[in-house]
C-alpha cells in the first residue's frame, strides 16, 4: 500500500462516515436544547462546521486521487 492510498483512504473514510456521523450528532444535540429552551446556536454551528469539513476532505480526496497525472488535453487541435 503506498502513502497516496493510505492518504486517500483515511480522507475518505473521515469525509464519508466520521464528519456526517458528527454532523448529525450536533444537529440531534441542538435540536434537543432547542426543545428545552436552551442555547443551542453553538451545536448548530458545530454541525455545519462538520458537515464543511466533510467537503473539504472529499476535495482533499479528490485532489490526492488525480496527483501526478498530466493534464488532459483535446487532441486533434492545432494552431
Amino acid at each position: 500500500m503506498s502513502l497516496d492510498g493510505a492518504i486517500t483512504n483515511l480522507a475518505s473514510w473521515a469525509g464519508n462516515v466520521m464528519m456526517p456521523t458528527i454532523a448529525g450528532g450536533f444537529f440531534a444535540a441542538a435540536v434537543y436544547r432547542y426543545s428545552k429552551g436552551g442555547q443551542f446556536e453553538q451545536l448548530l454551528y458545530g454541525g455545519f462546521a462538520s458537515l464543511m469539513c466533510s467537503g473539504m476532505l472529499r476535495a482533499l480526496e479528490g485532489f490526492v486521487q488525480h496527483a501526478g497525472r498530466p493534464a488532459r488535453t483535446v487532441s486533434g487541435w492545432r494552431r
